[in-house]
């Protein structure tokens, strides 16, 4: 406490301190006080003109005065000050938390983007291979031997026909078993997708 010719103030109140206090009710407290002091004040100056030395009495009465509203004028600004770092701490938080929500969409935009993006080449790899079979079957019926080819025996027909046969099946075979270490394959070496936060 601060004592002034008998009269007691408050000491500044620390922004640290605020946090916890109500600061509209500071306030109030701030100008009530200041308000007293006023009318001690005017009282004292009224006191002074009743005396004969009105001069020493009157220019003592303004410096306390001046002492005691420097004093709440400190009080005020401690409290202005721990308002807006409070009022900043709040924005920033705030902030925070909107970029977190944003951040938590975004990531899970990119991984349904992420999801589709490997649907589709599934999908392409899928139609790729499909294409290559019926590409092989074309070539396949266009290669077959003619029996009416003149100069051909049913013999040399028939031989053909069998080596046709082997190498279409031996085709599907490659095929399938490639699929198959494509599937095993990509199972394998794609790395999960990472977990919602």
């Amino acid at each position: 406490m601060i004592f002034v010719t008998g009269w007691t103030l408050a000491q500044p109140v620390a922004p640290a301190v605020v946090g916890g206090l109500d600061i509209e009710g500071e306030r109030s407290r701030i100008q009530a006080e200041r308000m007293r002091e006023e009318a001690r004040f005017e009282q004292e100056e009224a006191a002074c003109y009743a005396r004969f030395a009105v001069t020493d009495c009157l220019r003592g009465v303004r410096v306390r005065r001046s002492k005691v509203m420097v004093e709440l004028r400190q009080q005020d600004i401690l409290l202005n000050d721990a308002q807006r770092k409070q009022k900043a701490q709040a924005q920033l938080e705030r902030i925070a938390e909107k970029a977190a929500a944003q951040q938590s969409e975004e990531g899970a935009t990119n991984r349904l983007e992420a999801l589709q993006a490997q649907k589709e080449r599934t999908e392409r790899a899928k139609q790729k291979a499909a294409d290559a079979n019926a590409k092989a079957a074309q070539g396949a019926v266009r290669r077959e031997p003619k029996a009416s080819e003149p100069g051909r025996s049913a013999q040399e027909i028939t031989k053909e026909q069998e080596q046709y046969t082997r190498k279409v099946q031996e085709a599907q075979e490659r095929k399938a078993s490639k699929e198959k270490s494509l599937r095993e394959k990509s199972g394998s070496t794609s790395k999960p997708l990472p977990s919602a936060p």
